[in-house]
């Protein structure tokens, strides 16, 4: 997965705007080597098993990893889904976030965070959810929090008037969509409020650019100081507030496959019950516990959100861009 930069500069003003289309976790200090990605795909894309003998479906997985460590984490699944079902499904993994959009156009299964899934929906995808991701702790929700330099003056929103900022992934939920819904609850407009802004990734490379004193101030998510491994970032940040909980990542059936197809792969993907042994060995690489199935208005709060604190989705951002 690659990055693509878009640097918009005004004098007097300096106002720097960064776009990244590429997954959760690409950024400029984590580039894929193109004999990686080829092998990811040639793995991935490898026929399964003769156990499945119906029809093919493709499982695409929203990029936040590297291809390499998407083929780990999700081809069980894949094969789990071929063995219960008979059909054979295809794990075709996506080199940025433009390529994933595109495929899920002819995706039949897609996992993706909850903000993604609602402004692909928007877009015209035919997805159907079903499912909810249970993470490793076992909750079905996660949050994101804005963080500060330790010896910064900054204390609360407030403060991050005049300020530079950097988010997540335009279509990441916790570090984009939450974070800017925290934002403008404290009253605060990013386009007016930030002379600096940018759209950044990793939870690792947006901690590291307000360590190092690249920006002011940034969103990661919520637990991302209690789990890394790094005892600077850990003691050179601050929190200075936590957004609201939202859905973790849906489990998503095309809603114009054969209704016996739907029933077969909905059935499938919940018998992985959180920290149940079949959950444990198909999911045991990746961030999940297991799925639970969904309340069926999850999407339309996040929808409602969007819409009251006007949360720029992909689709609409070009237009902010080009207003900077």
């Amino acid at each position: 997965m690659y990055n693509v930069l878009l640097i918009v500069k005004k004098i007097g003003f300096f106002m720097v705007l960064m776009v990244c289309l590429c997954g959760c976790e690409q950024t400029k200090d984590t580039p894929i080597k193109k004999e990686s990605v080829e092998k990811a795909h040639h793995v991935a894309e490898r026929p399964i098993k003769k156990w499945a003998s119906g029809p093919d479906l493709v499982l695409s997985v929203q990029p936040c990893w590297e291809p390499e460590k998407i083929l780990l984490m999700y081809r069980p699944l894949a094969n789990y889904l071929s063995k219960t079902t008979g059909f054979h499904v295809k794990l075709v993994i996506s080199d940025n976030y433009k390529q994933f959009h595109q495929k899920l156009f002819k995706t039949d299964i897609a996992l993706q965070d909850a903000y993604s899934t609602y402004t692909h929906i928007e877009s015209g995808v035919m997805l159907l959810p079903v499912a909810i991701a249970v993470s490793k702790n076992g909750s079905t929700e996660e949050r994101g929090a804005v963080i500060v330099r330790a010896e910064s003056a900054i204390r609360d929103l407030h403060d991050l008037v005049g300020k530079s900022f950097i988010f997540g992934a335009i279509h990441n939920t916790p570090k984009f969509f939450s974070a800017w819904i925290l934002l403008k609850k404290a009253g605060l407009d990013p386009p007016r409020d930030f002379p600096v802004m940018a759209i950044g990734g990793e939870c690792s490379a947006n901690a590291m650019a307000v360590f190092v004193g690249d920006y002011d101030a940034g969103a990661v998510c919520a637990d991302f100081l209690e789990e890394t491994s790094r005892q600077d970032l850990r003691m050179g940040l601050r929190v200075v507030a936590y957004t609201d909980p939202s859905p973790n990542w849906f489990f998503t059936i095309r809603k114009n496959l054969d209704p016996s197809i739907k029933a077969a792969i909905k059935k499938a993907c919940l018998e992985l019950r959180p920290d149940s042994e079949l959950a444990e060995k198909v999911l045991m690489h990746s961030v999940w516990s297991g799925f639970v199935e969904t309340k069926g208005d999850e999407l339309e709060k996040i929808g409602t959100l969007a819409v009251k604190y006007q949360v720029p989705s992909q689709r609409i951002f070009d237009g902010f861009q080009s207003a900077r």
